[in-house]
This record gives C-alpha cells, sequence and structure tokens, in this order.
C-alpha cells in the first residue's frame, strides 16, 4: 500500500510517500508572501499535490487534519478545501488525524489517551522532539519539521 502523508501548511507543506511502511521519498510544496497572490499559493500547491499523487501512484493519504482559531484558519482552510477536491476528484481513501491524535500514536505506547490531560500533554509536544521520532523510525533519514510531521503522519495512515 502506497501511503501519502501531508502536513498541510500555507508556506510549507511537508509530504512524506511510504511504500509498505517503507519511506521512498519526502519533501515540501513551498510557497511565499513574495510569490504573488493567495490564489496563485494554492494553485502551486494544487499542481505539486497531483503531481506527487500521479508520480507515486497514492493508494491512500494521511492529513493532517485543520486546526482553527489561529491568524491564519482562513487560508488554512482554503488549502483544507483545495486538498480535499483533488483527492475527491481521484477518489482516493482518506484519514485525517488532529495534532494530538498523531503524535500520541507516534510518541505513546498503543496510542491510547487515559485522559483530557494527556491528551493536552502529546498536543504539546514540539518540532524537536517530531524529527528526532521521524529520524528513529526511518533508520536515521535527515528531515525538516514539516517533512518529519508528514512522515510521522504517513506511519499511523498504515496503521
Amino acid at each position: 500500500m502506497r501511503v501519502l502523508g501531508i502536513d498541510p501548511s500555507l508556506t510549507s507543506t511537508g509530504w512524506a510517500v511510504l511504500d509498505d511502511g517503507i519511506l521512498i521519498d519526502k519533501g515540501l510544496i513551498e510557497t511565499s508572501t513574495a510569490s504573488g497572490y493567495l490564489v496563485e499559493r494554492y494553485l502551486h500547491e494544487k499542481a505539486e499535490l497531483e503531481r506527487i499523487i500521479s508520480h507515486f501512484e497514492i493508494d491512500t493519504v494521511a492529513s493532517e487534519g485543520v486546526v482553527y482559531g489561529g491568524a491564519t484558519s482562513e487560508a488554512m482552510f482554503g488549502v483544507y478545501l483545495l486538498f480535499q477536491m483533488i483527492l475527491h476528484e481521484r477518489k482516493l481513501r482518506v484519514v485525517y488525524f488532529a495534532p494530538a491524535q498523531w503524535k500520541a500514536l507516534m510518541f505513546k505506547p498503543h496510542g491510547e489517551f487515559t485522559d483530557d490531560l494527556a491528551a493536552l500533554k502529546f498536543s504539546l509536544i514540539g518540532k524537536k522532539e517530531a524529527i528526532e521520532q521521524a529520524r528513529i523510525l526511518s533508520g536515521g533519514v535527515r528531515f525538516t519539521s514539516d517533512e518529519a510531521d508528514a512522515y510521522c503522519i504517513a506511519l499511523c495512515g498504515t496503521l
């Protein structure tokens, strides 16, 4: 099974492709406010995501869900909708994970929460911890923060 993990962002979407649980490629879809209008940034992300899905013949997509309430919530909702259109058109299996969900699966045995306080603890795991966990699980591969998140999310998509 080929799984694409996505850590969506308006500036640096991390992605990682696993084939039967083994990392075969990873990268970033980057945009910049200097690159133009928001629509142009969306179109760039759309084209890159479509290229990745086609090139790697993806079966399943595992994605971090949208987090609301921040300064970029509306723009991120646009990225989320754009990705949904692509995934729906291609009829791909899609699994979403809240940040605390995938972090619990990666950092706690069996990914079980015992209470709301435990869930909060896992939602606070930082970038350094995710990068280190991805490096360990991948056998030493170097990751950016967004790639590490995408890799961990892809692993969760294989469960």
